[in-house]
């Protein structure tokens, strides 16, 4: 994984600039659009004609597989590290510790995620009763984040 991403940045690493600006003028554009309450993708209706089959006994280990994946290069470098401690330490005590704190560091937020999304869903109803004033905020966030890409770029590198 590290040979492949290796090569892929020195491969696209010339042409980040480039990339960079022409990300920051389509940030600005679709912040542009939603301010002027323009949908591009109204015209995808094929997308809620898909339907799920059966009962969903499968999507939660569809889900779970899928999540499993998509997290892999967010999760492996620190659970590489931790194993790598327990590993240099060489003592059953010390990684069982610290792997059940690098479970727990895990787990907890999405606990946490799933149990308060009663809460949330509450809160976002009041929220989107306002739909011209979330549009508003979302299309200047998105004009504002797409000019700062466009004079300093996605890596600050001026900072």
């Amino acid at each position: 994984m590290g040979v492949v991403t290796s090569l892929f940045g020195g491969a696209i690493g010339p042409a980040l600039p480039y990339l960079e600006k022409a990300f920051g003028v389509m940030i600005v554009a679709f912040g542009l659009l939603l301010l002027a309450d323009v949908n591009l993708f109204k015209r995808f209706t094929w997308v809620n004609r898909i339907q799920a089959g059966g009962r969903g006994r499968w999507s939660g280990l569809l889900l779970g597989l899928t999540l499993g994946l998509v997290w892999i290069p967010c999760v492996g470098p620190m659970l590489s590290g931790v194993l790598a401690l327990v590993a240099a330490k060489g003592s059953l005590g010390t990684g069982v510790v610290l792997l059940l704190v690098y479970s727990l560091g895990f787990a907890v937020p999405m606990l946490a995620v799933g149990y308060g999304s009663q809460a949330l869903r509450q809160r976002v109803r009041l929220v989107s009763s306002h739909p011209v004033a979330i549009r508003w905020a979302s299309g200047l966030l998105l004009v504002a984040f797409g000019a700062v890409i466009l004079t300093q770029g996605m890596l600050f590198a001026g900072m």
